[in-house]
Parts: C-alpha cells; structure tokens; sequence
C-alpha cells in the first residue's frame, strides 16, 4: 500500500510545472511525458534522477506554500516530503526573559495583563470587540472552554484573549492559568508561558499536564536538556501522555538514538495517530519498526469500544467448514450431504466480487468528492493490518508439506505389503469384498491423520481470518469512501474463496477401487475364500485342458486360462487372465530348450509383462524371468525364478539339489513298507 508521503509527493508534483529543473529534452511537466520521455528519464544515472525529483519536490513545496498562503490556508511543513528533520536553535534571548524565581500571583497578573493589552493592538478591533461582549456575562469555565475552542476554530488571536480573560477572572484557577501557558506555547511565546507554569507548579509539583506543558516550553526555546528532564518527570507519573511521548521520541531523533525514539513513538500512536509523527516516522527509515493497526487495536482495547463483531454481523460465521468424513466408504455420502453448503460458498464469492467493482456512475461521483482528513491513517492502519495478518491467513505452509509427505509414504509402503486373498474356485464378489476390507483401513487411517493436521492448520487460520475481516471494517469506519467500501467487498469475497481453497486442501478419498456394492457379506466371503482353498479338488476334469494348436498353446483351469505362441521358435508371446482378481497379463519375452555348457539340460525364460485390473486399466508392469534342469557340475533339480515389477517390488525363490540326495531320495522310494 502507498505510504501518505509518497501520496502528498505525487499531489506535488502533478499540480506544478518543472521548466528550470527538468533533464534536457525533457517536457516540463511530468504528467505529460510519453512512453519515450520515461524512457529517457529512466535511462539517466540514479544520482541525477534523485537530483532532479529532489528539485521537483522542493519547487512544487513552494508553489503549495505561495498558493495556501494566498487563500489563509494552513500547511503541517512537517509532513512535507523535503522538510529536514532537525532540532530547534537554542534562542538564548529569550531564554535571558524568563525571571529566575517563580512570579507572585500580583506579578503574574500584571504580566498577562500587559500581554493582554499588547495582543488588542495587534488584532482587528471587530476581534477584540467579540471577545469582550462573550466574556462580560460568562463563567469562567465556560470562557476557557471557548477559548479551547477557538484554537482548533483557527482563531489563535481570540482563543488567547479568552485565555487571559479566564485567568484575570479567576487567577487562583490552576486549569486556566495551564490552559493560557499551552496557548502560548503554541503560538511560538513559550518564554511567556514558563514562569505561569513556574507559578502553578510552586502548588502543584506532580502535576503531570503541568510537567509536559513545562518540557514543550523548554523544547521549543531550543533547550532539549531541560526539556527531556521534565517530560521524563511528567512520563513517570503518566506514561502514555501523548504530548510527551512525542516530544521525547523527537529528542531521541534529534540524537540518532532511534530504539529510544521508537519506544516513544510507539507509546504515543497507543493514544492517538497524527500525520506529523508519521511523516517523521517514515523520514527516519523506520516506519515499518511500528504496527499502528496493533497499537489502535489495543487503545480501543482499553477504551472498551472494540467489542463489534462485524464478521458476525454480516453473518459470515454461518459458513463453517464441514468435517471430514472418517472413511473413504462414506466420501459419496459426505460429497451429497455437503454439496449445497459449497455451492452457497461459489455464489457468496462470486457476489461478493461483483460488488466490489465500481460502476462509471460511482467513480465519476466519488471523483467530485475531497479526499477524507483520514486517508493517510487508514492507509496506514490497513497497510499494518495487512502485514500483520496476511502471513497468517495460510492453512497450508511449506514447513508442514514434509510431515503430510510422510503421511503418504507411510500409507503407500502399508498398502504395498497388503495381498488381497486369492484363492481358486472364489468367486470376484468374495474376492473384491475381502480385497476392499483389508485395504481400506490404511486409506481411512491416512484421510484421518492427514485432515487432522489439516483442520487444527485451518481452523487457526481462519480464526486469523476473522480477526482480519473485523480490522478491515474498524479502520475503514474513519473514512468510509467509495474506495474502501469496495476494499471491504472484495476482501469478504476473498474469505469465500479462501473457504473454497480451505475445503479442498481436505484428503477427501475415494474407496478402494473393490469396494464397490456386492450382495456378499464380510462373513460370506471368509467363508467362500476357506471353503476355496482346496478348490483344485472340485474342479471338474472337463475344465481343465492342456492343448498344443499349430500356432499357440492353451492351458485352463478354475483359475483362469493362458495362451502362448512361439514366434520362429524364439520368441514367445501370450496372455494370462484370472478368474478370481479379474485381471489379465500381457507378456512377450525368449525361452529356449536343451542342453548347454553350464546347465547340462533344462530350460530358461525371461518375459516383459504388462498388467490390467478388473476393468482393463493399466495396474503394474515389470520383468520375469525363470531357470530349472540338472547342472553340469552334478547339482540336480536346479529350480530358480524371480519377478520384479514397478508397484508389486521385487520377488525370487529357488532350490538346488546335489545328486547323491536326489539317489538317496530314489533309493528310499523302493524300500519296501
């Protein structure tokens, strides 16, 4: 977000001309440069383009000040980006004025009575005139309180003769006597208003309002030892005094000293925000030291005005986020029962959004309109607000992606070591039903791990969300512009859309692919899958075949079926299905016959393969490979094989027998019983 002084900057220099101080070849005017004006702007070394921005903005200063003065307007110099942070000049002169001792109530009354006198000349006479009416039939209270109010009336030459005449009505009134000194502090006479803070502090010593009013006297004559020790005083016995603060926090700047100047500054915006302190606050290069949205938050706080729930109000928290479900088995159910809370959550983000784009009407009236006295601040505020809780309004970081990683592989390395029971003679209803029960669990024990994680993540950040949202509209409230309301709509849109991404950052699985409906019961299918496993027994022998064509070999049983073809007796392609699983296994791959040097009879095959599940998706894929006969050497029944596929692993098994146990084996087979 733009920072104000860069705002004021660009106001100045877009209301001015720049003739004597633009790069040659360059328009004047800046808002008038084309593409290639820019171009040429840009392509000047850094030290001339700062010199000349420098100069623009010291120009344009200039103007602003010649045309406020000629319509009696009042400019704050210190929110004017060129103006120099620096500490007043020590005015000995008017130091030397100020009596050593405190002055007696007679002397302090003939003093204000001389100023009294002086000030009517310098004023007109319908002034003076106005004054003495209003206060001839006046209390004194309620004198004092307009003179208050003419100050901030921008009516400084009345506000002080309502002062002197509160004071000359009633001289013993500590309040009067404060206010009269504060006023002339203001007006640049704090050398007059020391010795009536002198005289009221002879009766009231720790008198925090006394105090501070005695440190802004001393500051402003260019004394900032004096100063500091009565602000220090005054600190003590009122710790967030904003005048003090701020005096002190200056004092500290003016000595570079910016932990101690921040520590002030802080205290200070606890109370209140003006532009002064936040133009000197930027100056120093350490505004973001400082979150003024946190510092607002509190004094509302402690004020007991921070207790509106506009996220409530406009009934935002009505759309929670639904629970996960506990197992992959009731995803369907869970997606149904839900559908119309995420179908309201797309229609409240659209709306939402539409309603933060402005028409032509709206900009052309809001373009008619000033900017608000609190602009500045509530760029401010929101600025901070947003660096304060846009890195929290995350229900997903990059710190938590390894442990939710984890997660996954500890599934997938549980879910490999599962084999679904296979057994000849089972039918697939049984077969899927046993595969679904036993893979299951792992996938639900993942969702539920994973969404715990997820939901404690989400359910944090949108807590922050709300407090986000709440903020927004607080500190908008001090300048409810066009600009801002539409703010406000796009960032209740982007809470929607925050919910959308938050439900779908939800492990949401779907079953196990078996897990489809069956008539057959858990129970049913343990006891076909047992009842099974001696299927070959029952197997009808008209079943079962092992026929050599011309071109392939078929081979069938309860199981399943296979066909192979040799292709120039070298290579071998065929296919395998399975009744039970469903599945069918492509192959193609080299098996020859015979006798050789290091396997003196026997065979040997090695197949490429590729597997489809029960409905014709590609399952897994790997190499196979087998070796059997006798050995040269003597080692009998040589049996080897192994398989290594991309998602079952790898598997090998073998056996070998020497020849004296294979003799040994025959031998004992004709001893007779």
């Amino acid at each position: 977000m733009q920072k104000f002084i860069l705002v004021i900057s660009c106001v100045l220099i877009s209301i001015t001309g720049f003739s004597q101080t633009k790069p040659k070849d360059l328009p004047a005017d800046p808002t008038k440069w084309s593409m290639e004006d820019m171009k040429r702007f840009a392509a000047l070394p850094a030290s001339e383009q700062e010199a000349f921005k420098k100069k623009m903005l010291q120009q344009a200063e200039g103007q602003l000040k010649q045309k406020a003065d000629a319509i009696n307007l009042t400019i704050d110099e210190t929110i004017l980006p060129t103006t120099q942070i620096k500490p007043p000049v020590l005015d000995l002169k008017r130091i030397s004025a100020i009596p050593v001792t405190p002055p007696t109530r007679q002397q302090l009354l003939q003093n204000v009575s001389k100023m009294e006198l002086a000030l009517k000349k310098a004023v007109p006479p319908q002034t003076v005139q106005s004054v003495e009416e209003f206060a001839a039939n006046k209390s004194v209270k309620e004198i004092q309180s307009a003179s208050t109010g003419g100050w901030y009336d921008s009516k400084p030459e009345a506000a002080l003769l309502l002062g002197m005449k509160a004071v000359t009505k009633d001289p013993a009134d500590a309040v009067g006597l404060n206010n009269l000194a504060a006023l002339l502090n203001m007006t640049g006479m704090e050398h007059q208003a020391i010795p009536i803070l002198q005289h009221c502090m002879e009766a009231h010593p720790e008198s925090a309002t006394l105090l501070n009013n005695m440190g802004q006297a001393w500051l402003g004559l260019g004394d900032l030892v004096k100063s500091k020790q009565f602000l220090e005083r005054c600190l003590k016995l009122d710790d967030l005094n904003p005048e003090a603060n701020r005096s002190m926090a200056m004092i500290y700047l003016f000595g570079n000293d910016m932990t101690n100047a921040l520590k002030h500054f802080e205290k200070e915006m606890q109370v209140g925000q003006r532009k002064s302190s936040l133009a000197q606050l930027v100056k120093s290069g350490h505004r973001d030291k400082i979150n003024l949205a946190k510092l607002r938050k509190q004094k509302q706080q402690m004020d007991g005005v921070d207790n509106r729930d506009f996220f409530s109000e406009i009934h935002l928290d009505k759309f929670k986020i639904p629970d996960p479900p506990a197992s992959s088995l009731l995803t369907a159910k869970w997606r149904q029962e839900h559908q119309p809370l995420f179908e309201a959550i797309s229609e409240e983000m659209l709306f939402w959004m539409n309603a933060g784009q402005p028409t032509e009407e709206q900009l052309k009236e809001e373009g008619k309109k000033y900017p608000g006295m609190y602009q500045d601040l509530v760029n401010e505020l929101l600025s901070d607000l947003g660096d304060q809780y846009i890195p929290l309004l995350a229900y997903i970081t990059e710190d938590d992606l390894p442990h939710l990683e984890q997660l996954h592989y500890q599934y997938m390395e549980k879910d490999k070591n599962i084999v679904c029971p296979d057994a000849a003679g089972m039918s697939p209803e049984a077969y899927h039903k046993l595969c679904c029960t036993l893979k299951t669990p792992p996938i639900d024990d993942l969702m539920n791990k994973y969404n715990s994680y997820v939901m404690s993540k989400v359910k944090e950040a949108q807590s922050n969300y709300k407090q986000y949202i709440n903020g927004i509209i607080n500190i908008v409230q001090l300048d409810p512009s066009l600009s801002n309301k539409l703010m406000v709509y796009r960032s209740v849109g982007n809470y929607f859309a925050w919910l959308h991404g938050a439900i779908g950052a939800l492990l949401i699985k779907e079953p196990y692919m078996t897990c489809f409906d069956n008539n057959v019961s858990l129970e049913e299918a343990e006891a076909e899958l047992e009842s099974a496993r001696n299927v070959d027994l029952k197997c009808p022998s008209w079943l079962k075949m092992d026929v050599s064509l011309k071109v392939a070999k078929l081979k069938a049983d309860c199981n399943g079926f296979n066909v192979e073809a040799d292709v120039y007796k070298l290579i071998q392609v065929g296919m395998e299905k399975k009744f039970k699983t469903g599945t069918s296994t492509l192959y193609v791959g080299a098996g020859i016959k015979g006798s050789f040097k290091k396997l003196a009879s026997g065979s040997i095959k090695q197949q490429f393969y590729i597997v489809f599940d029960n409905n014709n998706d590609f399952a897994d894929l790997g190499m196979r490979g087998s070796a059997s006969g006798d050995l040269a050497s003597g080692m009998v029944g040589v049996d080897f094989s192994y398989d290594f596929a991309m998602n079952a692993g790898f598997n090998a098994q073998g056996k070998v027998k020497s020849g004296w146990i294979t003799n040994w084996e025959k031998a004992i087979s004709y001893i007779p019983k």
